[in-house]
């Protein structure tokens, strides 16, 4: 599972580590239940553009492109 598809806000277990437990299983992957990274950042993304602009038309194809390129950077 690559960081863009790994829980924005992962369950943890008593001592604060995430934990698979409550993750739905699927072919061998863990997937979790909730947003992932990616989808939080895009929402995030647009958010902000929307709160500046009245025009919504191709937003949430930047929103996904700048969360992308958040994510990119904090995987170097």
């Amino acid at each position: 599972m690559n960081n863009s598809d790994m829980p924005a806000m992962p369950i943890c277990n008593s001592e604060g580590f995430p934990t698979l437990e409550g993750y739905l299983g699927g072919k061998g992957e863990h997937e979790a239940s909730g947003l992932t990274k990616r989808e939080y950042f895009a929402g995030l993304a647009m958010q902000g553009l929307i709160s500046r602009t009245h025009c919504v038309e191709g937003l949430a194809i930047y929103a996904v492109e700048m969360a992308d390129a958040l994510l990119k950077e904090l995987d170097k």
